[in-house]
């Protein structure tokens, strides 16, 4: 023992080693910023050209043009959102942004006809923007966690420099592939990218939860804030329904938590009890989102079994396994959407390509796992997160989609930023000769991915410009072989909007040779032939269109216009709204439109039916879009 009084000092050594682990991990900290900083702006470089473009006619009009509820935030709005499926989907969160939104920036508090339509379009697609390039940054970071964990260590321990280049890598190609603009470019898919952002940063707290180095209480409020960012991304879009798959997954590599063997997880209960929090929010949510489409759609886009069979099911789940894959390879193709065969042929060469690509694709990945166990961990990851996206339950017209490749396909980018460089560090006292050997092959590689990234880059870019113009959509949709009725029904609706009426027409008859029973397109010839004064043929393609409509109420309404304005066939206007008036009352959403009410309390009036006229102008005045119109007409009515 020294003797009293005698200062004691710290090996020099030692303290100049801790000296440089500080700075060493300094220095790390700083270029992670820095880089995800540059991979935020290079990310959203790409997608500038969006910001110029406007409201889409695809599925825009109804979740947000036509929508009052998203317009401020107020307790009326607000419960509206928590509780509502308007058109199929749950999405409080998202709706809740575009109130924030519309808050702060709308132009205007004068509505038109009831509606406010005065929030430029700029806002929401530079928050979509904004969302994606920080989507970018998190994978980034996330891929460096993943990488750093497969090597037995903890991600917050450093420095990890060897895993900041594939982890820079794969969130690049990830975020400026254009395969991501429709998730991006269109403000009704803000969902896409809001729920990605919580889901990935629910990821990340799981990760960071059961990390080797991670302290208790640290696991405890990681695991915590893992449950909550799931919660948080399930309100924005049910994406994340599967995320308990994903972190068994996880618990499998990087973490090494469990066997890959699933017949030995008995033996690790604590593992798999600890995944029931995201279970049951899945299950919840998946049953919410089922729910959402049946009750929406009436039953109109959820086919049955009979409609899309077992064997159609499977064939599509495949084919779209392959699509992701294979559009992600060759994106010089896009269309706003890939509609459904009206019957499936399962000789059909797209299915069998797709299985044969799709085993070969699995038996690679299998002789490859054994290699880079990584890699089927990130197959698998891919086969999860589309999984409730591939159709074996069936939600709308679609086969295929380009957003549904947004969550997907992020493990795949992890795996090959990770294979293309090479990212495990060479171990201790190995020869320094093969290293040096493969360094041209190694700055080859990463050349190749600049111009590969590059040139990505400009497809987005380009692909972004297309959306700043609906119809220029839907003709590159028909230009790449998507010729289905709805493609050719959105084309003609664009047409008819610019006063082309005869192109217009020419193209809902293409959508009527795609579908002998596709009722808008009868709908959109029958409105022109009524504008221009041709009621006979107006009448005869109403007809059809009520025939086959799921929700034959604008053709009703829209035929009684018909026959209302020749004094020959009045009574079979009244008939006609006196139907429309039956499908609204049987629809479930009696104030959605007064269009009905209003027209057919208008005739009774005019025939001296005061009492059932103004029972029915009193529903039109419920109504937003008619409320002003019936007010007028009730005030007039009681005067007399």
């Amino acid at each position: 023992m020294a003797p009293a009084g005698t200062i004691v000092a710290m090996p020099a050594p030692a303290t100049r080693e801790l000296d440089s682990s500080l700075t060493a991990h300094q220095r790390e900290l700083l270029l992670l910023t820095l880089l995800g900083l540059a991979v935020f702006i290079v990310t959203a470089i790409p997608f500038y050209p969006a910001l110029t473009a406007g409201y889409c006619d695809f599925d825009d009009p109804g979740f947000l043009l036509l929508n009052p509820m998203w317009r401020g935030v107020n307790s009326e709005n607000l419960t509206w959102m928590f509780t509502t499926t308007h058109l199929g989907h749950y999405q409080p969160l998202t709706f809740l942004s575009y109130a924030i939104e519309y808050t702060l920036f709308h132009t205007s508090d004068t509505p038109v006809r009831g509606v406010d339509v005065d929030l430029n379009p700029l806002v929401p697609h530079a928050t979509n923007i904004l969302l994606h390039a920080l989507n970018a940054v998190l994978v980034f970071f996330l891929a460096r966690q993943v990488l750093v964990l497969a090597r037995g260590k903890s991600a917050g321990t450093g420095p990890h420099m060897w895993a900041i280049l594939p982890a820079l890598l794969a969130s690049l190609l990830w975020g400026v592939h254009p395969l991501r603009v429709e998730s991006v470019a269109w403000i009704t898919e803000r969902r896409d990218v809001l729920s990605s952002a919580f889901l990935l940063g629910a990821t990340m707290a799981y990760l960071h939860a059961y990390a080797p180095a991670t302290k208790p209480a640290t696991s405890d409020r990681s695991w915590n804030l893992s449950v909550v960012l799931l919660f948080l991304s399930l309100l924005s879009k049910a994406w994340g329904i599967t995320f308990f798959v994903t972190a068994l997954l996880l618990d499998i590599y990087p973490l090494k938590r469990l066997p890959w063997q699933p017949w030995k997880w008995l033996a690790h209960r604590r593992v798999l009890l600890q995944k029931i929090p995201f279970a049951v929010l899945g299950v919840i949510f998946a049953a919410t989102a089922a729910h959402a489409q049946k009750v929406a759609s009436s039953g109109q886009t959820m086919k049955t079994l009979g409609e899309w069979g077992v064997a159609a099911r499977l064939a599509q789940s495949v084919y779209g396994l392959w699509f992701y894959i294979w559009r992600s390879a060759l994106p010089t193709k896009h269309a706003l959407i890939y509609e459904l065969p009206t019957t499936f042929i399962a000789g059909e060469a797209r299915w069998w390509v797709a299985a044969v690509a799709v085993l070969l694709l699995g038996a690679a990945g299998v002789w490859a796992a054994r290699r880079r166990f990584g890699l089927g961990v990130a197959l698998v990851s891919y086969v999860v997160l589309v999984a409730p996206v591939l159709g074996l339950v069936q939600s709308g017209v679609q086969l295929v989609a380009e957003r549904y490749s947004y969550l997907a396909l992020i493990p795949l980018c992890i795996a090959l930023g990770a294979g293309l460089v090479g990212w495990q560090p060479r171990p201790s006292g190995a020869s320094r000769s093969p290293v040096g050997a493969a360094l041209p092959a190694r700055w080859f590689v990463l050349l190749s991915a600049c111009v590969v990234l590059g040139v990505l880059s400009f497809l987005t870019w380009r692909q972004c410009y297309v959306w700043r113009d609906t119809r220029l959509l839907w003709e590159q949709s028909i230009a790449s072989g998507a010729n289905g009725p709805v493609v050719h029904n959105f084309l003609a609706r664009a047409m008819e909007k610019t006063q082309e009426y005869d192109s217009s027409i020419l193209e809902y008859q293409r959508s009527i040779d795609a579908d002998s029973t596709f009722s808008d397109s009868y709908f959109g010839i029958g409105r022109i032939h009524y504008q221009f004064g041709r009621d006979a043929e107006a009448e005869k393609y109403l007809v059809l269109a009520e025939k086959y409509a799921p929700d034959p109420l604008a053709a009703q309404v829209q035929l009684g216009l018909v026959y209302r304005r020749n004094p020959a066939t009045r009574s079979e206007a009244v008939d006609a709204f006196t139907r429309a008036v039956r499908t609204q009352e049987k629809s479930g959403r009696p104030t959605s439109t007064g269009v009905a009410y209003l027209n057919l309390g208008t005739m009774l009036a005019e025939s001296a039916d005061k009492a059932a006229a103004m029972e029915l102008l009193q529903k039109a005045a419920r109504c937003q879009d008619t409320r002003e119109d019936a007010q007028a007409l009730i005030h007039r009515l009681s005067g007399q």
